[in-house]
């Protein structure tokens, strides 16, 4: 599949996390490695690179905008005296009571209209999203994310949308069909899951695919 298209990312779990910004992810010609490591280290595959580029210090010009993340912000989007790059795009959410971006209330997944989301704490910080990773070479599209807290049962949902969302309610997601969502369900402690799929077939019905349950 070569990637043509332009496609808004919902991330959502306690909230949404929007990314809608004109940037790019081509990490063309490589493709990201999948292995034992978590994406920290690459293995020297040719081809294959991991999420984190280099340790080196990052002087790109430092920006949080829609959620994307552009160089480093001490205590933002790093730790203090952070540096290195990365491959692809990199989202950063808020974490703890710094989230700007939750359900307030309701939330349902199939009803958009009970998408009440505002600032405010996600609670537990076993589905307190920190930061998402998204890319893609000419073939394939790669993502992934991390949590605050590795301990406890939750899911995340990866949602793929053909079009871009009301400027007007940037986090209210606009659905059409053949939008694709993936939801990976963390099972307790460590790196138990199952994940799977579904593309939207109509405006209320989507196909399962590749579902472990």
């Amino acid at each position: 599949m070569k990637i043509t298209t332009t496609l808004a990312l919902i991330l959502l779990t306690g909230g949404a996390i929007p990314m809608q910004a004109a940037v790019t992810g081509s990490i063309h010609p490589f493709a990201i490695e999948i292995d034992a490591s978590a994406n920290l280290y690459p293995s020297g595959a040719p081809g294959l690179v991991d999420w984190g580029k280099d340790a080196l210090p990052n002087t790109d010009t430092p920006s949080l905008i829609n959620c994307i993340a552009t160089g480093l912000i001490p205590g933002v989007t790093s730790a203090n005296g952070g540096s290195g790059h990365w491959y692809g795009v990199r989202i950063v959410d808020g974490i703890g009571n710094s989230d700007q971006d939750i359900f307030l209330t309701g939330g349902k997944e199939n009803d958009l209209s009970t998408w009440n989301i505002g600032p405010g704490s996600v609670g537990s910080s076993k589905y307190d999203i920190t930061q998402a990773y998204l890319a893609n070479n000419q073939d394939s599209l790669f993502f992934g994310m991390e949590r605050r807290s590795n301990n406890g049962t939750t899911a995340f949902d990866f949602e793929f949308n053909q079009a871009s969302p009301d400027p007007a309610t940037p986090m209210i997601p606009t659905r059409t069909v053949g939008d694709v969502m993936f939801t990976f369900e963390m099972m307790g402690s460590g790196g138990s899951g199952s994940a799977g799929g579904r593309i939207l077939r109509g405006r209320t019905k989507a196909t399962c695919f590749d579902c472990a349950r």
